[in-house]
């Protein structure tokens, strides 16, 4: 599935974006604004004129434990090549244009874990990258 055993492929962004799909994007360090990297994100919520959205953060560190982290075990399914965890609190708003590629979509499990965690974060638990 993988181009190389490091990184997932990357195919072009869909015409029309999903709740649930995977991009890879450039997205700010939450300790140091000034500072950003490519990451995987899972699309939350797809604006009415599909040019953008609010998407968690994914990361693959299966460490992480604090409030809206939630492990995706079928990681395969959306393309991706580790255990990852989505940060369900940390949320980045973006546009299509932010979009460097797609992997796939989560699957209806991981999905389902993803929604779950994101509602039970506490607005002052969220941190927006």
């Amino acid at each position: 599935m993988a181009n190389n055993h490091d990184i997932p492929e990357l195919m072009p962004v869909p015409e029309q974006l999903h709740v649930f799909d995977v991009y890879r994007m450039q997205v700010r360090f939450d300790d140091d604004p000034t500072k950003s990297r490519n990451h995987y994100v899972a699309a939350i919520v797809i604006q009415a004129d599909d040019d953008g959205g609010v998407a968690v953060k994914l990361t693959s560190n299966p460490t992480w434990h604090r409030a809206g982290d939630v492990q995706l075990p079928e990681y395969e399914h959306a393309g991706l090549i580790h255990l990852t965890t989505a940060r369900c609190a940390q949320l980045v708003r973006f546009l299509r244009s932010d979009l460097q590629g797609f992997t796939g979509r989560l699957s209806r499990n991981d999905a389902i874990r993803v929604a779950n965690a994101v509602g039970e974060v506490k607005p002052e638990e969220q941190v927006w990258l």
